[in-house]
């Protein structure tokens, strides 16, 4: 009988946690974007980009240069210990560091969110929909210089281009980690309290 109740109760919370995304409210999104350098045996033959650009996009931006088309940057608050790992690993080494506030309402999709690294090295896409559970959906590329071959002593450089493009289902406060090869994306959804 107490298995069941706590069951009950369990079942009617969990209910209402997945509510709340059903009603219209901000949400902090954080992103970590990095490149790892561990051995793999995977080989990479991309060579352009095959990012789909949406027709219509919000950009990440200071207060100085904010508009109608971008949303604005806030500090890292619950990505700081990920942060800190990535940032004095050797094997990592960090692209990107961003979040900002967005609405994300019941069964609509949000805003397209366009990010980019300083060095233009990383172009990405990230959509939330809200419903029982928020469908996060990321597509992004991160390019990368590398020696192709050796003609007559002469290296050849080309660019090699690694996409990550997935989508999953996510909930409120849940650390994401999104993996390839040669580079990973770590997410984190959580309400603004008024």
């Amino acid at each position: 009988m107490v298995k069941k109740i706590i069951f009950l109760l369990s079942w009617v919370g969990g209910g209402l946690c997945f509510a709340s995304v059903g009603f219209a409210a901000t949400y902090k999104v954080e992103l970590l974007v990095f490149t790892q350098t561990m051995p793999n045996t995977e080989v990479f033959t991309q060579t352009t980009s095959q990012l789909k650009w949406p027709e219509h996009w919000l950009e990440i931006a200071t207060p100085a240069v904010a508009n109608q088309n971008s949303v604005l940057v806030q500090p890292l608050t619950g990505l700081n210990q990920a942060y800190s790992v990535l940032a004095h690993h050797p094997n990592y080494s960090l692209l990107l560091q961003t979040a900002w506030l967005q609405a994300i309402d019941f069964n609509q999709p949000g805003p397209i969110i366009h990010f980019t690294s300083p060095t233009n090295t990383l172009n990405g896409f990230i959509s939330i929909k809200g419903g029982s559970a928020l469908d996060l959906q990321v597509d992004a590329e991160y390019t990368h210089a590398t020696d192709a071959a050796r003609f007559y002593g002469k290296t050849e450089q080309r660019n090699l281009v690694y996409r990550l493009n997935e989508q999953r289902a996510v909930q409120i406060n849940e650390i994401q980690y999104f993996d390839h090869p040669a580079f990973g994306i770590i997410t984190l959804i959580t309400p603004v309290t008024p």
